[in-house]
C-alpha cells in the first residue's frame, strides 16, 4: 500500500506525539522503574521518533515528487536569478532577488507544494 504525503504526515505526528508520551511517561515514573525498564523505555522511544522522522521523510518525498514541473521552472528561475546579479547596479534590486530566493529556499525545504509553485512564481516575477 502506497501512503500519500497527507497520511504519511499524519503517521509522522502519529508517531512523534506517541514518543514524546512516552518519553513523559517515563519521566513521570522515574523513580519507580528499574534502570532495565526505564532504558527500554526509552529505546522504544527512540524508536518512535526514528520512525516519525521516517514517515516526515516520505512525506516530503512524495510532496517533492509531485513536483517535477515545478522543480524543472525552479531551475530556470534559480539560473535567471544568478544570471541577472552581477548585471544589476541597484543593491535594492539585489536584495530583491536574493530574498526571493531565500523565500523559494523555505517553501521547497517545507515541502509544500502550493507554497512552492507561489514562491517559484513570485521569483520568476522579478524577472518578466
Amino acid at each position: 500500500m502506497e501512503l500519500t504525503a497527507d497520511q504519511a504526515r499524519i503517521l509522522a505526528r502519529s508517531y512523534f506525539d506517541l514518543a514524546q508520551k512516552l518519553g513523559e511517561y517515563r519521566f513521570d515514573k522515574f523513580d519507580a522503574l528499574t534502570p532495565a525498564k526505564r532504558k527500554k523505555i526509552e529505546e522504544f522511544e527512540r524508536a518512535l521518533l526514528d520512525s516519525s522522522t521516517a514517515f516526515t521523510a516520505m512525506a516530503m518525498s512524495i510532496s517533492l515528487a509531485d513536483l517535477e514541473p515545478v522543480l524543472t521552472r525552479i531551475g530556470e528561475v534559480t539560473t535567471t536569478m544568478k544570471d541577472n546579479i552581477n548585471e544589476l547596479q541597484k543593491v535594492d534590486r539585489v536584495l530583491k532577488i536574493a530574498g526571493s530566493a531565500v523565500q523559494l529556499a523555505g517553501a521547497i525545504l517545507t515541502g509544500n507544494p502550493e507554497a512552492i509553485f507561489k514562491a517559484a512564481g513570485e521569483s520568476a516575477s522579478l524577472f518578466a
